[in-house]
């Protein structure tokens, strides 16, 4: 086979970018959660609370950016176009921004962190809504229409990672002059150390320098990075609220409920759920379990099961 005749492999990754390329670029705070997602376990790899939330307020206000939507000077960030996005997280961005033009980056950078779970959940559903098979959001592929009149083309998961991971590497690893949008991606997850889940040590090592030039080629580039850099995360209060008294379904003693779970364990739990509600207390004789039952348990497990 000569080498310029491309394999069957080959074949099939040209048609993923084409796929993903028919079907839009993505936000940089889609790439920014396409870069984190498990598919396996379906929630998101291990990354500081506060980085990823730095890196989706980063990427809000980068994307408006790269749209011609806003600009910044030493003293504040401002809109210069209202013209929407057809994304509905950068428009009430854009809105926002419009409203309180009084402010510098650093401020909306430490605003939109600090909604980041928000954030979070709703680039995750922009994701399913454009057709990327993500586990637990299948629910929310008719939520919306990610832009107006385009058909929804369903992305596997491993290419649409991996084909922000390419663009990552492209970017660093070739002389040529990178694409501002994936200049701004490479230092997005740089300030938020991300670029560890791509990149070995040695790898960043010898890259430093083309990072650094990178950030140094848009000012607003350097302003969040900048921010991000300075931004300590917030000191955690926890208050606890009175809550309701969690009952345990009746059983026998000594043996609890073994001896029911044994005939059926799945109609046991749906008695008791429908009779207790969807937490409860079942006991066995290797003591007390809690029980969370029901669709917004599930839900919570499937997206917060890590914390």
């Amino acid at each position: 086979m000569s080498d310029s005749e491309p394999t069957s492999q080959e074949n099939t990754s040209s048609e993923s970018v084409a796929g993903l390329a028919k079907s839009e670029t993505y936000s940089l705070g889609e790439e920014i959660l396409l870069l984190l997602f498990d598919q396996d376990r379906g929630y998101l790899r291990p990354v500081s609370p506060w980085s990823l939330a730095c890196a989706l307020a980063g990427a809000t206000l980068m994307d408006l950016s790269l749209q011609n939507r806003v600009d910044t000077d030493p003293e504040r960030l401002f809109v210069v176009d209202t013209t929407s996005t057809n994304n509905h997280i950068l428009d009430a961005a854009l809105a926002e921004i419009q409203a309180s033009a009084t402010y510098t980056a650093r401020h909306w950078v430490e605003l939109y962190a600090s909604r980041a779970e928000d954030l979070k959940e709703s680039y995750l559903d922009l994701l399913a809504a454009r057709g990327v098979a993500l586990p637990g959001r299948e629910e929310s592929v008719n939520l919306m229409t990610p832009v107006e009149s385009e058909e929804v083309i369903h992305v596997d998961l491993e290419s649409a990672r991996g084909h922000v991971q390419l663009r990552i590497l492209r970017a660093l690893l070739n002389d040529d002059v990178p694409d501002p949008r994936d200049s701004l991606l490479v230092s997005l997850t740089d300030a938020c150390a991300m670029l560890p889940q791509i990149l070995s040590t040695t790898e960043l090592d010898e890259t430093r320098p083309r990072i650094d030039l990178m950030r140094q080629l848009e000012q607003l580039c350097r302003e969040i990075t900048d921010a991000i850099w300075e931004l300590d995360p917030p000191v955690p209060t926890h208050t606890v609220k009175p809550g309701k008294t969690i009952p345990t379904a009746s059983g026998l003693p000594l043996i609890g409920h073994s001896l029911a779970m044994a005939r059926s364990m799945r109609d046991f739990l749906v008695r008791e759920y429908v009779k207790k509600g969807p937490a409860f207390y079942i006991r066995i004789p290797s003591g007390r379990k809690l029980v969370l039952a029901g669709i917004e348990a599930n839900r919570l497990v499937q997206r917060k099961g890590k914390d």
